[in-house]
């Protein structure tokens, strides 16, 4: 599972995403791929947005974007 498939289940675009966290598609982009670091604050937003706890959503970018599961 990675955060770009999390995304695409919750049905929302990119530049969605991205507007509600408050940061750029690319951010975003490069968040997915593990190569950006969000705030805690970002993060809470990012577990409301996809409905996953925070603990998950760590774990998943712990990992570079994406965990086995």
């Amino acid at each position: 599972m990675t955060l770009k498939d999390l995304r695409i289940e919750s049905g929302l675009k990119a530049c969605k995403v991205a507007e509600i966290l408050g940061i750029s598609r690319v951010q975003l982009n490069n968040l997915e791929k593990g190569k950006y670091k969000i705030s805690k604050l970002k993060l809470e937003k990012l577990s409301e947005v996809y409905s996953k706890d925070i603990e998950e959503l760590s774990l998943i970018i712990s990992e570079g974007g994406k965990i086995n599961v």
